[in-house]
């Protein structure tokens, strides 16, 4: 007797098991599956689309721009032709986005506006881009406001703008100010490693710089940012500058900064005058100031304006060791605990992240400098978070965490072997948070 079955019969599945089936078999990321389940069957092949379409990520095509070609693709998708020959629109899958130019080059892969603008205008569902190693070039019409298809533009709504390693091609930064009309709401926006040209130092020439006239067409003062992450000190008065000048003031949440100079640390300051009190979540770097060397002193850390956030709930502070620097080891513990008496009453945790600084070879020698120098540092951080409880404050948890070892600038990697030592050598100096449950690892 013959038991053999036709492939109709083994496809006759129920829609819904189809679909989880392909949503497990998508988990291990080879997109090459998900074009073969997509020739299964039709079936298939929607949900087969979806996976294979949700994430896209672009790089410059030879003689011609990618962003340019993609854009090209998303028109022709969103012919009536192809969505009837289709069933579907592949444009709609879409959700995250990411042009990476070449790095390295001389000139930058040049994003126009008006290619990008388009390219939003085609994927309805985008939560997600990040545009690397690029030229951001603004083309769009000064009159824009007064046209009702340009204001189309700002409807674009984000949970993630990443911006990394970039310029603008003016020589000012009007171009940045300017692309960032082209959103209404961003939910986490990160910039890294702008080369915007000349940026002024001192508060009174940044309030007036030109690109910040909020009397520009097109200038972004709708837009809402509820995250915010901006690494690179020497940027972030001009940014805060910019942000205060819109909606953002009202819908920011999050905060990771990093300040290497008083005037950065000003510039945080006043801008906090004005959020602090919608600010929950607060992440900064303690390092020493580029000009003079120098640590942070009190008034420095006094300027930072963190009692303004009396809302703040979560505070991450990021500092780094090296060996046989005691001096400079404890002025970053003494930063930390100076830093956690201006917190707000509302803090419940805390998170250290400690990255060692120094040769490989001083590494593998560090817990015993570690263990030497600072027995009384940690004991300090831990009596300042149990003097909060005193104080009538919530029950505030410290969270350490490692970050690796750097030198030069550069993080050459991970603790593995040693993490354990580590963490071993900071338990025994925390015993009394431990035992009130009030301390742990990340």
């Amino acid at each position: 007797m013959s038991y053999a079955t036709t492939p109709s019969r083994t496809l006759d599945l129920p829609f819904e098991l189809v679909d989880n089936i392909i949503d497990l078999l998508q988990e291990d990321g080879n997109k090459r599956h998900l074009s073969s389940y997509s020739l299964i069957s039709r079936a298939w092949l929607t949900r087969s689309r979806q996976h294979l379409f949700s994430s896209i990520r672009l790089r410059r095509l030879d003689d011609r721009r990618g962003l340019e070609a993609f854009l090209e693709f998303l028109v022709s998708n969103n012919s009536e032709e192809n969505i009837r020959s289709r069933g579907t629109n592949v444009n709609n899958f879409i959700k995250e986005l990411r042009f990476h130019g070449q790095p390295g080059r001389r000139m930058l892969d040049l994003v126009k506006a008006n290619i990008l603008k388009g390219v939003l205008a085609l994927l309805p569902n985008l939560l997600s881009l990040e545009l690397r190693h690029a030229q951001l070039e603004w083309d769009v019409p000064f009159s824009c406001r007064d046209t009702q298809d340009a204001t189309s533009h700002r409807c674009a709504k984000l949970e993630s703008l990443t911006l990394d390693t970039f310029q603008t091609s003016s020589p000012s930064s009007s171009d940045l100010v300017f692309f960032l009309s082209l959103f209404s709401s961003i939910a986490a926006l990160r910039i890294f490693s702008p080369d915007l040209g000349y940026i002024p130092e001192n508060m009174e020439s940044i309030a007036n710089h030109p690109s910040l006239l909020t009397t520009q067409p097109c200038f972004p003062s709708q837009l809402q940012v509820s995250s915010i992450n901006l690494p690179n000190g020497a940027f972030t008065p001009f940014f805060l500058a910019l942000l205060q000048r819109t909606t953002s003031t009202s819908s920011l949440r999050e905060m990771d900064t990093r300040c290497s100079s008083r005037t950065e640390i000003d510039a945080l300051g006043i801008f906090l005058d004005v959020v602090g009190t919608r600010i929950k979540s607060f992440a900064m770097d303690i390092v020493q100031f580029e000009e003079s060397g120098r640590m942070p002193s009190y008034p420095d850390l006094q300027a930072f304006n963190l009692s303004a956030c009396t809302s703040l709930t979560h505070l991450t502070i990021r500092i780094s060791l090296r060996p046989n620097h005691g001096t400079r080891n404890s002025a970053m513990f003494t930063s930390v605990t100076t830093l956690l008496s201006f917190a707000s009453a509302t803090l419940e945790t805390i998170t250290l992240i400690i990255t060692l600084e120094g040769p490989q070879i001083e590494f593998y020698r560090f817990e015993e400098p570690l263990r030497d120098d600072l027995t009384q540092e940690f004991l300090q951080l831990q009596a300042g978070i149990l003097q909060r409880q005193g104080k009538g404050k919530e029950k505030c948890k410290l969270v350490i965490g490692w970050a690796g070892f750097r030198w030069h600038g550069k993080t050459k990697g991970t603790f593995c072997e040693n993490e354990d030592e580590l963490c071993e050598i900071v338990q025994d100096q925390l015993t009394e948070l431990n035992n009130k449950g009030l301390f742990t690892f990340a």
